[in-house]
C-alpha cells in the first residue's frame, strides 16, 4: 500500500469477557476458527485473557484497504454491542500528514430506541471527525455516510452485499 494521509485501525474494547468473545466470533465469520468447537472456543478465551489487557483497546491496522474485511468487522461490531454492554468498537483514522499524529473515532452506537437498522446500516459516534477523513473512508473503503438530524449513519453499498 503507498503511503496514504490517513493510516486506519480497527478497534474493540470493554471487559476480557466481551473482548474475547468479540474476538472468537470474528475469527468465526472469518472462517479462521470453527464456531462449533467448544473446546477451542474456551481455549482460545483463556489464552485471550491471559494476553489482553482490559485497560487498552485492541486495534487491528489494515494493511490494505479490504473493504469485505472492514464490513465484516463492522457488522460483527453492530451485533456485538447489542449483546455485550461492556463492549465497544470503534474505527481509528490516524493522521500521519499532522505533527503528532492525530487520531479520529468512529463509534459504533446502537440502533435507536424504537428503531431497527438494516444490518448493513448503522450509527456512528463521530464528534469531532472531519468531513475530510469521512471522505477519505468511503473512497478507500466503499461505504457512504449520511447526516441523519445529530447522528452518522454509515451504510455499505447494498450492490457489495453478499449472497447468502
Amino acid at each position: 500500500m503507498q503511503t496514504e494521509r490517513y493510516v486506519i485501525g480497527l478497534g474493540y474494547g470493554g471487559s476480557l469477557q466481551a473482548m474475547g468473545r468479540f474476538e472468537w466470533d470474528f475469527r468465526c465469520s472469518l472462517g479462521l476458527r470453527d464456531p462449533q468447537d467448544v473446546g477451542g472456543r474456551e481455549a482460545f478465551l483463556n489464552d485471550f485473557a491471559a494476553a489482553t489487557s482490559p485497560e487498552a483497546p485492541v486495534v487491528l491496522v489494515l494493511d490494505d484497504y479490504n473493504p469485505a474485511l472492514f464490513r465484516t468487522f463492522m457488522e460483527q461490531g453492530k451485533q456485538a454491542i447489542r449483546k455485550s454492554p461492556d463492549l465497544y468498537v470503534f474505527v481509528v483514522a490516524e493522521d500521519q500528514s499532522a505533527d503528532p499524529p492525530v487520531q479520529y473515532f468512529l463509534n459504533i452506537e446502537s440502533d435507536p430506541v424504537g428503531e431497527s437498522l438494516l444490518p448493513h446500516q448503522m450509527i456512528l459516534d463521530a464528534e469531532g471527525v472531519p468531513d475530510g477523513v469521512l471522505l477519505f473512508l468511503q473512497d478507500r473503503l466503499g461505504v457512504r455516510f449520511y447526516r441523519r438530524d445529530e447522528e452518522l449513519m454509515m451504510e455499505f453499498r447494498i450492490d457489495e452485499l453478499p449472497l447468502v
